[in-house]
């Protein structure tokens, strides 16, 4: 049957509300608001009372309609309190038992839900959506007769229906109530509901609402016991719909509220509740007279303090949001299955460190583990270890989490397709600000286990990150740092040095500029006047020399005194390399140099490349490259060599040793003898690209510009992310601002504006080049474009959005990494210009 009109509504209103769902799209928060809106203006014009409005059939259909379609437990709470108003005038209406019936379903109340479901059908037989919810609520209960009757009748009704066609596979399966209710009506949505496909927000909106269906009996004794509490009292929905206790702290007891039922408490995350046991005393402290805490499924906690009646004081409340609390919740013993075989005494060990977990004793882990023979610690046991160290480490504690990475990577081969190792290694990753990489261990993740929240969360929150990265440790202060420290120990690298005890000195001397230098080769030792050398090298990629740069130039004076820094490869560098991986000794090479595109290809033979199989070439490649930049200088070689090759026959024409490389460059590349970093970096590459008419990209509609750096224009354009991963991976981000002006100029005005933008824009940011540097700049007809790398992002964003308040010639201005799936970043809208 159709709605039955009341007297709620005029024609107009109900014109209004349909506009909100065309079938494809509905605005639900927005019916709720406007029926509420509606019922407000009629009473308070007198057309009706509270308790008429309240008891109209029609008002109550449609507000629960938009209340059941939101997916949260608390409007399903007030969906059937509307209902249950209006039930007098409920006769012959399946429609209004159905939307009861699915509102008790998501509240738990399931012999109710199928008490419902029941008189649907009974009173609306033709109306096919009771048959479907009573076959549902069935199956679950285990009455397959009924729940297979129920499911034919809806077919009969809906012919070929995907709702009917997914139940009877429901049935089949013998899905429980939550499993089945984990499903949207529209194919499409119903598709990427099923492979996390959905954004995020809605995703987990619907995975909480099926949490409060059904209770998880182990989850409860789990959560309880993370969060002791006293007077434990389970919520009775819809009239008493949350869950109640009393929390014990330093200054005397809390009243804490859980905005859900039971079953959805036992779906909250023990760990989590185990975190916030932690924080709360602290946080409880800071108020005078604390009188209640709340606690949301979305992990929002709530305190309130008691105003001058004993009341929760709401203004002066404070809200947290503990969605990110850090805890590594992923646990090997945990959903193993019981045919599981494990080595000679792996699962006592394993139980061991879980009873170590649930009492958060992380450092005790670390200490079993460690203590263990590397061939004794299994996969399981290394994945655990990596858990302890990801739990034990606070916020930029990188060498835990950079432990956690080493162990992980050891047992790739034989975890790296399990959800626990990608999960973990993603968490690891994420707390060190390097959100690119954690973003696809997230997503690999999910697809191992679909649906689970902690990893939806952080994939959420890396997909934020790589959008906006903000660092907790940015380059700039890495490199400040790594100073301060390194002139701290000079001196007894120095003696480590002049000792003879080179690996002592190595070691101490990387471990400092780790986290400035983990991209870039790192050696260290002495020259002919005893002075000592640092050497750094950006392993022959553009994109690291820039920050390499940034990082020497940055050398405190005082150092300088005892210390040089060589920033690349040279022959005057001797730092005892040593053998090369391949094999290969440099005096029986013969070289052959040709000009190619830009710059030179280099050839080689040697009598011992006769016996080289496929495996052995990605290794003497290597070292050729590397023989070159020893030769004639790394910035040289990465300004200049397109190219190496391995020739199978001599050459007829005469080639020159590897020694006369550097005699060969000096003589045919101009400003090849004193070419270095520096120089490298003042490289322009003009060009003029064609706009795809296609693209609705950014940068892919640009013309005239030039880059000192294209690698990052290219993996843009590619849809790879490997130099700026790399560059996340310091604390700096490598992106682009967008500006946009007046749509109404024309093409020689706009022209205009875009270059005197980009040039004022290049002279008010020179002046801070600690956080900054502009590398490139590109226009098209609809915007202008400058590439930056950024020292400190969040410095230099917030100086960027200042200066685009005062200059009225841009009216849109955006920042994006370079990274296709990243979001743009906002810093200037029109209503703000």
């Amino acid at each position: 049957m159709s709605i039955p009109k009341g007297r709620i509504f005029t024609d107009a209103d109900r014109e209004e509300l349909d506009l909100l769902d065309d079938g494809h799209s509905m605005y639900a928060w927005r019916m709720e608001h406007l029926i509420d809106e509606k019922i407000a203006k009629g009473i308070s014009e007198g057309r009706f009372t509270e308790e008429e409005a309240a008891e109209d059939l029609e008002a109550a259909l449609r507000l629960s309609y938009a209340l059941n379609n939101m997916d949260s437990y608390e409007k399903y709470v007030r969906s059937v309190k509307v209902l249950r108003r209006a039930e007098q005038n409920a006769a012959g209406c399946g429609v209004f038992w159905y939307r009861l019936g699915a509102a008790l379903n998501y509240l738990g109340k399931i012999d109710e839900a199928k008490a419902a479901a029941e008189r649907a059908v009974a009173e609306e037989p033709d109306y096919p959506w009771g048959w479907l919810l009573l076959g549902r609520i069935c199956a679950h209960l285990g009455l397959r007769a009924e729940a297979w009757e129920a499911q034919k009748r809806g077919l009969e009704l809906m012919p070929d229906d995907p709702e009917f066609l997914i139940l009877g596979e429901d049935i089949e399966r013998g899905a429980n109530l939550a499993q089945m209710e984990y499903h949207l009506i529209d194919p499409e949505a119903d598709k990427a509901l099923r492979e996390d496909a959905l954004p995020s927000g809605e995703l987990l909106e619907k995975i909480r609402s099926c949490h409060c269906i059904l209770t998880d009996p182990e989850g409860l004794l789990a959560a309880k016991k993370a969060l002791p509490l006293k007077d434990w009292t389970p919520a009775e929905p819809p009239d008493d719909p949350f869950c109640r206790g009393t929390f014990t702290f330093g200054k005397g007891e809390v009243e804490m509220v859980f905005r859900m039922n039971e079953p959805g408490f036992s779906h909250m995350p023990a760990w989590w509740l185990a975190g916030l046991a932690r924080l709360l005393p602290s946080a409880l402290e800071g108020f005078q007279n604390p009188l209640l805490v709340e606690v949301r499924q979305n992990r929002i906690v709530s305190i309130y303090p008691a105003d001058g009646e004993g009341k929760p004081d709401q203004e002066n409340a404070k809200h947290y949001d503990l969605s990110h609390i850090s805890t590594d919740n992923s646990s090997q013993l945990r959903g193993e299955q019981d045919d599981v075989e494990y080595e000679s005494g792996e699962k006592a060990l394993l139980e061991k460190v879980e009873a170590l977990n649930e009492l958060s004793e992380y450092q005790r882990i670390i200490d079993l583990l460690e203590a263990l023979p590397p061939e004794k610690r299994t996969w399981r046991l290394s994945g655990e270890l990596a858990r302890a160290y990801n739990n034990i480490a606070e916020p930029g504690d990188d060498e835990r989490f950079e432990r956690a990475i080493e162990i992980l990577s050891a047992s790739r081969s034989a975890a790296g397709s399990t959800f626990l190792w990608n999960y973990r290694m993603g968490y690891a990753l994420y707390f060190l600000d390097r959100d690119g990489e954690a973003l696809k261990f997230f997503e690999t993740a999910l697809q191992k286990k679909p649906g689970d929240e902690d990893a939806i969360e952080r994939l959420e929150a890396a997909r934020r990150g790589v959008t906006l990265p903000i660092f907790l440790k940015p380059f700039s202060e890495r490199v400040k740092h790594a100073w301060e420290r390194f002139s701290d120990e000079a001196s007894i690298v120095m003696d480590l040095l002049r000792e003879g005890r080179m690996v002592e000195a190595n070691e101490r001397a990387a471990r400092i500029f780790h986290p400035v230098a983990m991209n870039w080769g790192f050696g260290l030792g002495l020259d002919e006047n005893g002075r000592g050398i640092l050497f750094f090298s950006p392993k022959g990629r553009l994109s690291e020399a820039f920050p390499l740069v940034y990082f020497a130039d940055r050398m405190p004076e005082a150092l300088k005194e005892e210390w040089s820094l060589q920033m690349g490869r040279g022959p005057e560098i001797h730092l005892g390399r040593g053998a090369f991986r391949s094999g290969i000794r440099p005096e029986e090479l013969t070289l052959w140099v040709d000009q190619e595109d830009s710059g030179w290809r280099v050839s080689f033979y040697a009598e011992s490349f006769r016996g080289i199989s496929q495996d052995d070439a990605p290794a003497v490649f290597e070292d050729l490259g590397t023989m070159i930049e020893d030769a004639v200088g790394e910035a040289v070689s990465m300004r200049n060599v397109r190219g190496i090759s391995i020739l199978k026959a001599r050459r007829e024409a005469p080639g020159i040793s590897l020694s006369e490389l550097s005699k060969w460059f000096h003589e045919h590349v101009p400003n090849s003898r004193d070419f270095d970093m520096r120089a490298l970096l003042e490289e322009k590459l003009q060009f003029w690209l064609k706009p795809d008419p296609e693209a609705k990209e950014l940068y892919f509609d640009i013309g005239p510009g030039f880059t000192k750096c294209a690698a990052f224009m290219n993996e843009y354009r590619a849809d790879e992310t490997g130099d700026v991963d790399a560059m996340q991976r310091l604390g700096a981000a490598a992106g682009f601002f967008a500006f946009e002006f007046a749509p109404d100029e024309d093409a020689e005005a706009r022209d205009e504006s875009e270059r005197r933008a980009i040039e004022d824009f290049r002279s008010a940011m020179a002046h801070f080049p600690e956080e900054a540097m502009i590398y490139g700049e590109a226009q098209s007809k609809e915007r202008a474009y400058v590439e930056v790398i950024l020292w400190d992002s969040r410095t230099f964003l917030n100086r960027a959005v200042e200066w685009l308040k005062s200059y009225p010639g841009i009216e849109r201005a955006l920042f994006r990494t370079w990274r296709r799936r990243a979001g743009n970043v906002v810093l200037k809208a029109p209503e703000e210009g």
